[in-house]
């Protein structure tokens, strides 16, 4: 997979279609915010969002970023490489297509803001616009995995020397889940120094790995 990734002329992830959400809108809410608050240097209150021309804090747009970030691609170990060792690399929901680095200063920009913070304590869009429970829905820290991505891409660059500590890296990825237990050591071998591993097969068990 590294071999595969590292050589794409571009990669396209697939994040699912577009059921439950609305990925065209989040993306355009996404890029609105972004470029009316990226150079706002301190952390933004509910009270800013009028005079900011920022939508209502109760309006359904906030949802749509919401639902976007709640996908299961966010939560899954296999999809880090994915993003982390493709040069050029589109993301795809639905109908909606972006580059991952617009993508990434918007989830940038919604973090320093203090936005990310606001959604992720609350619930109140999930009871007015989900159909839902409240126990069932996935929580938004997506924009997170998107930074903690980022960051391992720029790790990946041929201007560094040296790759992360395969520990260290198995610790900051450990909210990703995988089906197979000793894929989340697997997983990681394209983005991280580790050697000595036995080589993939049925025979193999997690406490080996």
């Amino acid at each position: 997979m590294e071999l595969i990734y590292s050589h794409a002329t571009n990669t396209v992830t697939w994040l699912g279609d577009h059921k439950d959400s609305d990925p065209l809108l989040a993306f355009k809410t996404m890029q609105e915010v972004h470029s009316r608050i990226q150079l706002n240097e301190q952390a933004i209150s509910l009270e800013d969002f009028e005079h900011l021309f920022l939508p209502p804090v109760m309006d359904r747009l906030w949802w749509a970023i919401q639902q976007f970030f709640r996908r299961p691609w966010f939560t899954r170990t296999w999809t880090i490489q994915e993003a982390c060792l493709s040069g050029e690399l589109f993301v795809q929901c639905g109908k909606a297509v972006r580059n991952w680095n617009d993508i990434a200063s918007w989830c940038y920009t919604l973090e320093e803001s203090g936005i990310l913070k606001w959604r992720m304590a609350n619930d109140a869009l999930d009871r007015k616009y989900s159909k839902r429970s409240i126990a069932d829905m996935r929580s938004t820290s997506g924009i997170a995995t998107i930074s903690l991505l980022n960051q391992i891409r720029m790790s990946q660059s041929p201007l560094v020397d040296k790759k992360e500590s395969f520990l260290r890296t198995l610790a900051s990825t450990r909210y990703a889940a995988a089906t197979e237990p000793k894929d989340k050591v697997y997983g990681l071998l394209g983005i991280a120094e580790c050697s000595d591993l036995p080589n993939y097969s049925s025979e193999v068990t997690p406490g080996d790995v």
